[in-house]
């Protein structure tokens, strides 16, 4: 993938981020766009360091979404936060 694509993903998921941040309470089904967001930015080539960096903009509800995230990149199965796998 171009790196240009890349970097175009990571703007879009920060974008995202910045969005949600400014909300003052965040749903769980919030929590459900992001852990359907991390899955996409995986896939795009979003990095695990690009994935924390967004993370520390997000509530904390949403973070706990890209924490679950953060470990399957790290290579540990992701488990969505009602307990149901994702992969």
């Amino acid at each position: 993938m171009p790196a240009d694509r890349c970097v175009s993903v990571a703007d879009s998921c920060a974008s995202l981020a910045d969005s949600c941040a400014s909300l003052a309470n965040c749903s769980i089904a919030l929590v459900d766009i992001y852990v359907t967001l991390c899955l996409v930015c995986r896939q795009l080539c979003l990095t695990c360091e690009q994935l924390r960096l967004i993370r520390r903009r997000l509530p904390n509800c949403v973070s706990l979404a890209l924490d679950s995230c953060t470990v399957q990149l790290d290579g540990a199965p992701m488990v969505h936060l009602g307990g149901v796998p994702i992969v």
